[in-house]
């Protein structure tokens, strides 16, 4: 097995960030994994599989590329902060119509804001 490198490290950080800002313990993590082994992956001990990558995305509700370090997201993504994951947090309570209507009252705010 190879061990960890940078990469993988800043992907633990990068993992740790999200889920603290989603308000959630390493033992709340539902995504087929133990909390040992999240901290693990938190503290660069252990490598990230991109299967499990997209579970824990899929269990935080993000993209994948929410979880990967800045650098190798891609400069075109803009990095997710702790406010942008706490409306994702909420939106995903809300029921669809609800989703809808917040999502059409905020394109309506931005449409007025670039004018």
């Amino acid at each position: 097995m190879t061990a960890p490198n940078d990469i993988d490290r800043a992907t633990g950080r990068r993992l740790r960030e999200v889920r603290l800002a989603l308000g959630l313990g390493m033992e709340e993590v539902k995504a087929g994994v133990a909390w040992q082994q999240i901290w693990k992956y938190e503290n660069g001990k252990n490598r990230v599989s991109v299967g499990r990558l997209y579970e824990l995305a899929k269990f935080y509700r993000v993209p994948v590329s929410t979880l990967l370090p800045e650098e190798e997201a891609g400069t075109y993504l803009r990095p997710y902060d702790r406010e942008t994951l706490t409306v994702f947090k909420l939106l995903a309570g809300l029921s669809e119509f609800e989703r809808g209507a917040i999502i059409k009252t905020v394109k309506a705010m931005a449409g007025a804001g670039s004018r």
